[in-house]
């Protein structure tokens, strides 16, 4: 009687056989969380970026049209007609309007869009001075 060592091919077959099917899910699940971390580090990124593109907007400077590799689109609409502000405030000193801008940032084939609505004071007079004075 002869004494066998080791696998034979079929064995060594089956066992790489049953090795793969219990891969392939394992794979499949880290192609899943690669693409959703992704997904997240694009989405924090955009969120960053909205935040800068809102500040530029607000102060009235000129926004890019690239930041760190995103292409930023900005549609404004026409702004509202001024109106008296009503209240604590006082028309007799400021008129508001508001000012709406969409935002798209993209970058690769994920897309980001904000809107954003700005309200702006205008004051009614040129100075502290003529305001002041008009009233009395």
């Amino acid at each position: 009687m002869t004494l066998k060592r080791g696998f034979s091919v079929i064995e060594a077959l089956a066992a790489v056989a049953l090795l793969a099917l219990a891969l392939t899910p394992l794979y499949s699940m880290l192609q899943q969380i690669n693409s959703a971390a992704l997904r997240i580090q694009n989405l924090v990124e955009a969120r960053d970026i909205n935040g800068t593109v809102a500040s530029l907007l607000h102060t009235g400077l000129a926004v890019p049209a690239q930041i760190q590799g995103w292409t930023v689109t900005v549609v404004s609409e026409d702004p509202s007609a001024p109106e008296a502000v009503d209240g604590y405030l006082g028309g007799q000193y400021f008129n508001m309007r508001t000012e709406e801008h969409t935002v798209t940032l993209q970058k690769n084939d994920y897309t980001f869009e904000r809107h954003h609505i700005t309200l702006k004071l205008i004051p009614v007079h040129e100075s502290e001075e003529h305001a002041i004075f008009s009233n009395m």
